[in-house]
């Protein structure tokens, strides 16, 4: 099977985020299995190279010429300019994809939901989109003030950009059921769930930061981008007390923190540090990581603590449960999918500090070998994303969608 991604990141761009991620390990997966893998990006060229075996990548610049005059045009509005840029880019994409076609026979097309990279599809070549995440829900989730239900229903011009993409694929499907049922809400037909692969063997463990910082430390861990889309704002408000209540803890944060306007301007991991109050110095902030550092401290750690406004089956929860630890997620914001409160790990209420301290009384009151033994569960539930499991689910439903396609050409 020949199969051509289009997306907007990627692992061989300087910036990429959960979707480039995802694109790597479902790439790789097909790859291995001797399919023909394209992958169509956005880059500062054009360029294309072998990347691995059986992949592709066709990089994809955008006119700087372009990209002034709708700015020129737009005068300066943010949402008419997102718009129209974004169409823009899937016209562009698609253009190379189109060219690709010409001389490649491509079997299906994936696109990412994503800055509504489909809306320029190519028509004559079955197509699905993946969800990614849902544009209203992430920008509002960062501001102070969030509501879950309100913010599902503040589209913007772009936002529709991106539903209406996702209406011209052939199907949509996406990692977690909280994202499908608001999509499928929208759009007005079905979208189906397959999660994201997560391999079996994280890599190499370097504990060089675990001994030069935190070795001989009791403590709770979050990781990822420190905003307030993941929480911080809740980790906030909750350190003072938890740390005056359990003298000999630590909170250790991992990630690149923001200025924001919901700290008035104060970079995250600052805000933090200034609300955990005379506990400070039990605050301890590694601002930029490597995985196999990561993975270590994410060992020794006592659980980990991920209060996401919402989010899409992310990656930090994965990996943590992974690694056989406790996580505290949040209700509504899709880890109820991977965890089952008391089970395999906690589900606080979103933006509940008193939610949050409850559930990190639970974990700090627990024997190790309780702990161990939820961990081990946490571990058993991502064993069913195992790649060979995920690669059946998303090939089946590639010939699933290619059978639609022609016989719909034929009727």
């Amino acid at each position: 099977m020949k199969i051509i991604y289009v997306t907007t990141e990627f692992v061989t761009e300087k910036r990429y985020g959960g979707l480039g991620s995802y694109l790597e390990k479902i790439t790789d997966i097909f790859a291995s299995r001797d399919h023909q893998v394209i992958v169509t990006v956005l880059s500062k060229r054009n360029e294309s190279f072998m990347y691995k075996k059986n992949i592709r990548v066709e990089r994809v610049k955008l006119s700087e010429f372009v990209k002034a005059v709708l700015k020129l045009i737009t005068f300066g509005s943010g949402v008419l300019y997102k718009y129209l840029f974004w169409k823009y880019q899937s016209y562009i994409l698609n253009r190379r994809v189109a060219e690709i076609c010409k001389k490649d026979t491509i079997d299906i097309i994936q696109y990412a939901s994503l800055q509504g990279t489909a809306y320029y599809r190519i028509s004559d070549i079955p197509a699905v989109v993946r969800i990614s995440s849902y544009a209203p829900l992430w920008r509002l989730a960062g501001r102070r003030e969030f509501d879950f239900d309100k913010a599902v229903n503040d589209l913007k011009l772009m936002d529709y950009l991106e539903l209406k993409a996702a209406e011209k694929a052939d199907l949509v499907f996406g990692p977690s059921r909280l994202l499908a049922e608001v999509f499928q809400d929208k759009i007005g037909r079905p979208v189906e769930v397959i999660e994201s692969p997560v391999s079996p063997n994280l890599g190499e463990i370097d504990d060089s930061i675990y001994q030069s910082k935190l070795a001989g430390k009791k403590y709770l861990l979050y990781f990822g981008t420190l905003n307030a889309l993941k929480g911080l704002l809740t980790i906030a408000d909750s350190i003072e007390d938890v740390l005056s209540k359990y003298p000999d803890l630590y909170f250790v944060l991992i990630g690149r923190a923001s200025r924001s306007r919901c700290t008035n301007g104060v970079n995250m991991a600052d805000y933090i540090l200034n609300k955990a109050g005379a506990h400070a110095n039990r605050v301890i902030h590694i601002p930029f990581i490597q995985k196999p550092q990561l993975f270590a401290i994410i060992r020794h750690s006592i659980a980990c603590v991920l209060p996401s406004r919402v989010d899409n089956l992310p990656n930090t929860c994965i990996e943590a449960m992974s690694l056989g630890k406790v996580v505290i997620g949040t209700e509504r914001a899709s880890f109820e999918q991977l965890i089952t409160d008391g089970v395999n790990g906690f589900l606080s209420v979103v933006d509940s500090p008193e939610s949050l301290k409850s559930c990190i009384d639970k974990v700090m009151s627990m024997e190790e070998a309780e702990l161990i033994k939820m961990g081990e569960a946490a571990r058993a539930r991502v064993e069913k994303m195992a790649p060979e499991i995920i690669y059946q689910q998303v090939y089946e439903l590639y010939q699933r969608t290619i059978r639609d396609f022609k016989s719909k050409l034929d009727g």
